[in-house]
């Protein structure tokens, strides 16, 4: 998927995941922002505050890290005074920040999918909720087309990305009175409805140019949407367009929702049978990782092109306080690598961000019993690990 807002997320995914984990502390704040009322606006505002101070007493050890921290969360309560006012209009349904004031780091990024609240303090950003609405990204096209008008939208992140119209209002309907005259009038009316067609088309097959990776999807009555196919060329039917049943009166957010229902659904079995590839071709002994311990070892060795992970999973796990290496389970006494102490971890997240900082893909799987079953991750691989 190439559109670039998408594009700049995930740079600035990448950015945030190499990020050493040997400076002051990390806030992530993921907030879904449903504030229509009142009582949801005070329910986030309790959420944030409660977190706030439970980070700060469990990062009270290290003076500069605290000073770090306080200053974070008197900066993060200001922000989300400013977010909450009654006045505040929010097009995006979810909110990210990443503040550190000792690293001088303050990323917003907004989202037209909303998060889950959450709130964690770390060395390093916590980015498997990004990753998720990075991979449900949906770049897609869509033409909606009848005799008079066409309406083509762009999707991306989860939502309407840009929107174009071609209009035709002079193009008369059809008239079946007889004689010579009329049948000249009807074949210029004809005329008029082919070409209103042919610069749907025109519109459509630029912008599809552009986005190569775009799904593209059409809509509208059988005889203008059979005249737009037959006027695309080759390289845009290869991309095997799809019939989506829409009015061509219904609005702009009607059409959306109906659109990333068609998409979300086309996208879940996608991730079933990138499961059930990844899955075969790891016990056929190929590229491929099934498992925690597999995946970890794969993933410290920079091996994995793409991580296949439960939206859900929760993985105890370890880390090096050195970042030298991690792994699964309890922390061991010392690092086996460095001798460095060790401390506990979000394995699922920390799997993500060291797939993400070595130029791999973290794919968030919504919901596959088959991925279940080998703990929630398997892996793509670039090469053999040893």
């Amino acid at each position: 998927m190439t559109h670039p807002n998408r594009d700049r997320l995930v740079a600035t995914m990448r950015r945030l995941a190499k990020m050493k984990d040997d400076g002051p502390p990390i806030v992530t704040l993921y907030l879904a922002t449903d504030w229509t009322e009142g009582r949801k606006r005070e329910a986030t505002r309790v959420f944030v505050k409660n977190r706030l101070r439970q980070a700060s007493v469990v990062h009270r050890v290290g003076q500069d890290s605290h000073r770090s921290l306080v200053q974070d969360a008197e900066r993060i309560r200001s922000w989300l005074e400013e977010m909450l006012a009654p006045a505040m209009q929010h097009r995006a349904q979810g909110l990210a920040l990443f503040a550190s004031s000792g690293r001088g780091l303050w990323e917003r990024i907004d989202s037209p999918r909303p998060f889950d609240n959450q709130l964690v303090v770390r060395q390093v950003p916590h980015l498997l909720q990004l990753a998720r609405i990075t991979d449900a990204a949906h770049a897609a096209l869509l033409c909606q087309v009848d005799s008079r008008s066409a309406r083509i939208l762009e999707f991306s992140l989860g939502g309407i990305a840009g929107q174009a119209t071609i209009a035709h209002p002079d193009v008369p309907g059809r008239h079946h009175q007889g004689g010579w005259s009329q049948m000249r009038y009807q074949r210029h009316i004809d005329w008029q409805r082919a070409q209103h067609v042919r610069d749907a088309a025109e519109v459509l097959v630029r912008l599809a140019d552009r986005y190569p990776e775009a799904r593209i999807l059409l809509s509208g009555p059988p005889e203008p949407l059979g005249k737009l196919r037959s006027v695309l060329p080759k390289r845009l039917l290869s991309r095997q367009p799809a019939d989506v049943g829409l009015g061509q009166a219904a609005d702009v957010p009607q059409v959306a929702r109906r659109v990333m229902e068609w998409l979300d659904e086309e996208d879940r079995e996608a991730q079933r049978r990138l499961v059930r590839e990844v899955l075969e071709e790891s016990l056929a002994g190929g590229l491929a990782a099934a498992g925690t311990e597999e995946s970890v070892v794969a993933a410290r060795q920079g091996a994995i092109s793409r991580l296949l992970v439960r939206s859900d999973l929760e993985l105890s796990g370890w880390r090096c306080t050195a970042s030298c290496v991690f792994g699964a389970g309890s922390p061991p006494a010392e690092c086996p690598s460095c001798g460095r102490a060790c401390s506990a971890c979000d394995l699922a997240a920390r799997l993500a961000e060291s797939v993400l900082a070595s130029g791999g893909e973290v794919e968030v799987i919504t919901a596959d019993s088959a991925l279940d079953d080998v703990g929630g991750v398997a892996a793509r691989l670039r090469f053999l690990v040893t």
